[in-house]
């Protein structure tokens, strides 16, 4: 019995059943990233780009001060060069990554759509989950968005900067969809 999964199509099937196809068959809400989604994607990314960036830049400054060499050797510059592209590909992950996610909320599961050069879906069943973390950082409040974390014994899944009102919904979902368990007397 699968309870959570990742569906990846084989070659020649592609191009017979879609995300779309499928979603059609059942009552799906279907949400892609608007523009405060993106927003909040590009600001995380510039923020985790900068956290890598600041070991690079001590990194520099403590080669060119402990080493006594000028800040154009480049050796120190070739770290920091690192340092720099690093920020750059955070930044490249915050501008695409968004175009590649996708939240759909059906009537039993929710599926999440990620990925930038291998896309995956991953279905989770409401029925399956055991725990529901709802996350919201400064930056998401202040841009009304919340992070949801649903926790299966297959794994978690997290699903970023999603609208409130659908954090809700899912939530609703959720505990609609639990198995009822008999309470044990003793």
């Amino acid at each position: 019995e699968i309870y959570q999964y990742v569906v990846r199509a084989k070659d020649g099937y592609k191009n017979k059943y879609d995300e779309t196809d499928l979603r059609t068959i059942q009552d799906w809400i279907v949400r892609r990233p608007g523009s405060r989604e993106r927003r909040w994607f590009r600001m995380h990314a510039l923020i985790r780009g900068l956290f890598w960036l600041i070991p690079f830049g001590v990194i520099y400054l403590i080669w060119v001060y402990w080493f006594e060499v000028s800040f154009s050797n480049r050796i120190p510059l070739a770290i920091l060069g690192l340092g720099l592209l690093l920020l750059l590909l955070f930044l490249i992950w915050g501008v695409v990554y968004p175009r590649k996610w996708e939240v759909a909320i059906g009537p039993r599961d929710v599926m999440v759509k990620r990925g930038i050069l291998a896309t995956a879906c991953v279905f989770v069943s409401y029925d399956r989950v055991q725990q529901i973390d709802k996350v919201s950082t400064p930056i998401m409040s202040q841009l009304d968005l919340t992070e949801l974390v649903l926790h299966s014994a297959a794994g978690g899944v997290r699903i970023y900067a999603l609208d409130p009102a659908d954090a809700d919904l899912i939530e609703r979902r959720v505990r609609a969809n639990q198995p009822l368990i008999p309470l044990m007397r003793g």
